[in-house]
């Protein structure tokens, strides 16, 4: 395969695993959702551009296009929504009257695009080796650049108020950022009108080949303010370096791995269909790990949940919040933390010591009445209790809760010891003592859990 369309691949989905990250990190948050769909539609962008030149087949080339055509578009009023609530501007009453319109603007250029051919002809192009096809733009082309521009300069507004807000601050951090963003909206408000203009003929080739990269490299001050001047993390903290990065390293062997198995053993066979298979391979692989725990909790949801609703963080994230109940270091970076009821809940800025006390509050709602009878909610309700409050080892837990499989040590001890708190004593009781009824117990205590602090989060965007 051609290096310049691997090394398009590999940068194209680097931005949409990071979009996926920043989405799972907290789907609740809509900065986390719309900088998923702006990355993602930059990678589609790219990756659309890089197999254009293989596919050879004008009906095949305009079904792609037809496809992602939302790709150059999405991001334009994406930039002016970002800036809106990184500035934290949405409560002025022009920002939310132009969000609307400008994604109204979006919808109607989209429906253009693919409906009509008065921005791009699907009837008028012809083959040009190394580029692929070449069509002619409609009439109306123009009002892409005039958008991209327009919303700029709306955007631009935002990040000046920004700086104005933050012009006393001794935190010369805060100013970074917003004079980076500045940066970036800057140069698009004529990178985006440029390269509208260079897709009329007689300029198409060099769009072609330069428009991805021109497109993509205004964006590089932003992703450096959100990577290293916490432009999102002061608004929503959804990115954590040491997490992103093993995570990272994870799906690339993942991706070296089955990329390569597919590239050697299973393109050659497939002709020009390839092109458009291979980066459909690697961006389901990044899906289905992306959203591998959201999956599970969603799976769940449907067998156990009885009608209660979804959880709207997943079961991964509530076995860490257990887990790391005393280690704040940890507990810090879960997506817990980032939920309304733990913000408003937070005082002085202890927001461990919100999200602990939220924790503990939603532990004890399924104490039941009838504590200790030994029934499956109370043994739950004692897993959750032991593994959070008390820190316990899984073989106390074992033993306490009248379960098999704990240690030889306690066991050597059994005879002068206090008696396990919940040892089967009566057909009544919940009889199953296997190690794997305690680990299904568990699973269905930590699912229980997470729908508790859901709930919490759903009734608080309510009432908070």
């Amino acid at each position: 395969m051609n290096y310049i369309l691997i090394s398009y691949l590999i940068i194209a989905s680097s931005l949409f695993w990071t979009g996926t990250y920043l989405y799972t990190r907290n789907s609740r948050s809509t900065i986390s959702l719309i900088s998923c769909l702006f990355l993602a539609s930059l990678s589609a962008f790219l990756t659309v551009n890089s197999i254009s030149p293989y596919l050879t087949n004008f009906n095949t080339y305009n079904l792609v296009w037809d496809t992602f055509s939302f790709s150059y578009l999405l991001p334009i009023p994406i930039i002016y929504h970002f800036s809106v609530l990184v500035t934290k501007t949405y409560d002025q009453k022009i920002n939310r009257i132009t969000i609307l319109i400008f994604y109204l603007v979006f919808i109607v250029l989209l429906s253009l695009t693919m409906a009509t051919e008065l921005l791009i002809s699907k009837t008028d192009g012809y083959f040009e080796k190394n580029y692929g096809f070449i069509t002619a733009r409609g009439k109306y082309f123009w009002l892409v650049g005039l958008f991209a521009f327009t919303t700029s300069l709306f955007a631009i507004r935002n990040y000046l108020f920004g700086l104005r807000k933050n012009e006393s601050s001794s935190n010369s951090d805060k100013k970074i950022k917003y004079y980076l963003a500045l940066a970036t909206t800057l140069l698009y408000l004529f990178i985006g009108p440029f390269v509208v203009y260079l897709y009329y003929d007689p300029n198409q080739l060099a769009a072609i080949k330069y428009g991805p990269i021109l497109l993509i490299a205004p964006f590089i001050p932003i992703l450096i303010a959100i990577l290293f001047y916490k432009l999102i993390s002061d608004v929503e903290y959804i990115f954590n370096w040491k997490e992103f990065l093993y995570l990272t390293l994870a799906l690339s062997l993942i991706n070296l791995i089955g990329g390569s198995i597919f590239l050697t053993q299973i393109a050659p066979s497939l002709g020009e269909s390839k092109y458009i298979l291979i980066p459909l391979f690697l961006f389901l692989t990044i899906l289905s790990h992306g959203f591998y725990d959201w999956l599970n909790t969603f799976i769940r949801d449907l067998l156990y949940g009885g009608g209660r609703g979804f959880n709207i963080i997943t079961d991964k994230d509530v076995t860490d919040l257990v887990k790391d109940f005393h280690r704040p270091e940890l507990l810090e970076i879960n997506p817990f933390l980032r939920f309304r009821v733990v913000r408003d809940r937070t005082k002085k800025g202890q927001s461990i010591d919100a999200a602990q006390e939220i924790i503990t509050e939603a532990i004890e709602y399924f104490k039941q009445k009838d504590f200790p009878r030994r029934t499956k909610m109370n043994l739950k309700y004692q897993i959750l209790k032991m593994l959070t409050t008390d820190d316990s080892e899984e073989g106390q837990i074992l033993w306490e809760l009248g379960f098999e499989g704990y240690p030889m040590k306690i066991m050597s001890g059994e005879n002068g010891t206090r008696k396990p708190l919940f040892k089967v004593e009566s057909m009544s009781d919940y009889t199953a003592t296997s190690r794997n009824a305690f680990i299904a117990l568990k699973k269905d205590a930590i699912h229980d859990l997470g729908w508790r602090l859901s709930y919490l989060e759903k009734t608080h965007k309510k009432t908070g």
